[in-house]
């Protein structure tokens, strides 16, 4: 009876700002083991109060603690904010989360709502394990819109130990585009763009798309930029593909500055500009984009939207070659065969018309083709000419078809 009298007094103190008289009543029985005024203990030492407690967060943390272990649930709720609060490695904040869920199953509805809509930064520096999966999956129970979104990174690329599951995958995306994350929307447009996991439906694509592109998704911008430009799921229209393009640009996304680019130099959606076009395919390469350095390379050697150097255009070709861009090949192979910007060279000529006939570019097996036929400065094999002019034709590319035919071969 007097416990619960002094208890009772410490409280209705501490709820009037008369920290004197609560330390006086629950200080001692925090010290006795009693969970209510370990956690009130905790409360004045969190916040500190004049001259009569001071703010410690080393004690505030011993209290909760106390009374958390003891099943207090707002003490597990209070103790699992310490954890967040300290410094944030990984542990810390998986001990948090244990704290949550021992709180929510008590019922303690602030800790049920932390363990649903905080974003825990930390998840995706989780170690590739199954232990990690698990974390997660518990989680995902509580709707975390974080943990669906990487579970469904799990399942689509196999990782935490899980064996790839496209469908579940899909499953775990569209829990999380639902709950609102827009990386969630994003890859579910692309699941559905690709009908990778699920039907193809270029319509629900684009609706995703739009779901994350109109909250500043730059890859779903971009997304919904080539959907506009070629007509998948919305009406073809160059204007509004332009517009996805340039926002996802804006936001320094490489792809979409490629595209943007691409825009301006043959005036899609936009006034033709090669100036704007050759600043856009610029920003592009900062990236290290191949498509991109390519196209700095033609703007050179055409002297589109910049001063023509054949030289300067060599070194971008040469960037975008050696990440296996088929046109830089054909078009720095071409630049050693007639010496434009590089010593005129038959063999490094060669060489790269062979790297872009290898990667499949019809024109570079052509080029490859003829080299063979005419032996200029390089073994002449008529074998060698008559296959790749085959390579060529089958790609339905006329000049190997009119060659074979001059051959007396059939294509």
């Amino acid at each position: 009876m007097i416990v619960d009298f002094d208890l009772k007094r410490g409280i209705s103190a501490f709820e009037v700002d008369d920290y004197v008289t609560s330390l006086r009543c629950l200080e001692p029985l925090a010290i006795k083991g009693n969970s209510i005024a370990q956690l009130y203990m905790g409360y004045m030492h969190m916040s500190g109060y004049g001259d009569v407690i001071s703010e410690n967060s080393v004690q505030a943390q011993h209290w909760f603690s106390l009374a958390a272990h003891q099943g207090n649930a707002e003490a597990q709720f209070q103790y699992a904010l310490r954890f967040l609060l300290s410094k944030q490695n990984i542990e810390s904040n998986l001990d948090a989360i244990s704290w949550l869920e021992k709180a929510a199953k008590q019922g303690h509805e602030i800790a049920k709502n932390n363990l649903k809509v905080r974003h825990f930064d930390f998840l995706v520096k989780l170690p590739d394990d199954a232990k990690s999966f698990h974390v997660l999956t518990r989680l995902a129970k509580y709707e975390n819109c974080s943990a669906q979104f990487i579970l469904g990174v799990a399942y689509d690329t196999g990782c935490f130990g899980v064996q790839q599951d496209l469908s579940n995958a899909a499953f775990w995306y569209r829990k999380a585009a639902e709950a609102g994350s827009t990386a969630a929307q994003t890859n579910l447009g692309m699941m559905y763009a690709r009908g990778i996991g699920i039907s193809q439906d270029s319509f629900e694509a684009c609706k995703w798309y739009l779901k994350a592109a109109e909250q500043g998704e730059a890859v779903a911008q971009h997304n919904l930029g080539l959907m506009c430009e070629h007509g998948r799921g919305v009406p073809k229209n160059d204007v509004l593909a332009a517009e996805w393009y340039l926002k996802a640009a804006n936001q320094g996304f490489d792809l979409a500055q490629h595209n943007i680019g691409l825009a301006y130099k043959f005036g899609r959606g936009v006034a033709k500009d090669g100036g704007l076009a050759y600043q856009w395919f610029m920003k592009a390469t900062e990236h290290g984009n191949a498509g991109a350095q390519f196209q700095v390379g033609r703007c050179l050697e055409c002297g589109t939207g910049v001063r023509q150097n054949y030289a300067e255009a060599a070194k971008w070709y040469r960037l975008a070659s050696e990440q296996d861009e088929a046109m830089a090949c054909q078009n720095l192979g071409y630049l050693y065969e007639h010496g434009y910007g590089v010593p005129k060279d038959h063999r490094e000529a060669m060489a790269f018309y062979r790297k872009g006939a290898e990667l499949g570019l019809a024109s570079s097996q052509c080029c490859l083709a003829f080299m063979y036929q005419q032996g200029e400065n390089t073994p002449k094999d008529l074998g060698e000419s008559i296959k790749w002019y085959r390579e060529a034709a089958n790609k339905g590319d006329q000049r190997a078809i009119d060659a074979l035919a001059r051959l007396n071969v059939r294509s």
